[in-house]
């Protein structure tokens, strides 16, 4: 429609898709001078279900031993979707997301650099949302 209209994110198994106001959408918006129609020559986009991105991941893992995440799962269906010719990038390791890979039954292992973490204490400073605050606690507090 060309209108942005912001909504609630919606919870799914592909996080990074939740978002329903998205921050970096004002900076599309400036690299096509907002023209709308501009966007769409470069621009398209897909939806699928939380369904259809579990079978995505169950079905590339049956088929090629390759353990897709959530976010690559939508790519790689959206690829397939339009000719199944191209270039997909996924960055996020699928350790991250375990409990959809007990949904599938698919053994996901912790890779050794974040093995080496865990069960490390986590360190937090509570402060409130004050930046001159933060910069106090950066230039002063850690020590």
């Amino acid at each position: 429609s060309g209108q942005y209209i912001p909504k609630p994110s919606v919870v799914t198994v592909a996080n990074a898709m939740d978002v329903g106001d998205p921050s970096n959408f004002e900076r599309l918006l400036a690299l096509y001078e907002g023209k709308h129609a501009r966007i769409l020559e470069d621009v398209s986009a897909v939806s699928f279900s939380d369904e259809q991105i579990l079978n995505t991941i169950r079905t590339c893992y049956d088929d090629n031993g390759y353990i897709l995440d959530p976010h690559g799962a939508t790519a790689y269906r959206a690829l397939v979707a339009r000719g199944g010719e191209g270039v997909f990038l996924a960055t996020a390791h699928p350790a991250k997301f375990g409990a959809i890979y007990e949904r599938l039954s698919i053994k996901v292992d912790l890779p050794e650099a974040l093995r080496q973490l865990s069960g490390r204490t986590l360190l937090s400073t509570q402060m409130p949302a004050d930046g001159e605050v933060l910069k106090e606690y950066l230039l002063n507090g850690s020590r």
